[in-house]
């Protein structure tokens, strides 16, 4: 047992048992393990969201560029591409994220295959290995959980 006291006056002080002191340490690792794991999600959506506005003005400067040429060289294709994610939450994200960028729609997606409509079949292909799809699967791991 301890003695905690909030003044000098004898009388004032109050007996706290060790377990209870042990359970307050406890909720304070809690606490602040779930704060951490809060900031690196939050930190997470905010890099996620960076490239996210990146890739969509990447894209939109692309798609610019095969309008106002004279000679097109473009090459739209329905593809099948396999992004292996485990999280439905990072699925959607993905399949949302292709739909935002200008000249790919996600058409349907089933588990971990998206079926893609694109303006140049070779960008589809480069999905697996996209800066997003990488992040998205860095963020299902166990140091951003």
């Amino acid at each position: 047992m301890v003695r905690v006291s909030g003044t000098n006056h004898p009388h004032h002080s109050r007996v706290v048992p060790d377990d209870l002191q042990h359970k307050d340490r406890t909720v304070e690792n809690m606490a602040a393990q779930v704060l951490q794991k809060t900031q690196r999600r939050l930190c997470g959506d905010v890099v996620y969201g960076t490239i996210v506005v990146r890739e969509i003005i990447r894209a939109n400067l692309a798609v610019m560029r095969v309008i106002w040429s004279r000679k097109p060289d473009y090459h739209p294709a329905i593809v099948w591409v396999h992004a292996p994610l485990e999280k439905p939450v990072s699925r959607m994200l993905l399949s949302n994220s292709i739909t935002l960028t200008p000249g790919t729609v996600t058409v349907r997606q089933e588990g971990e295959d998206y079926l893609v409509l694109c303006l140049n079949k070779a960008h589809a292909a480069d999905i697996p290995d996209w800066s997003l799809t990488r992040l998205l699967r860095k963020m299902e791991g166990p140091e951003w959980n």
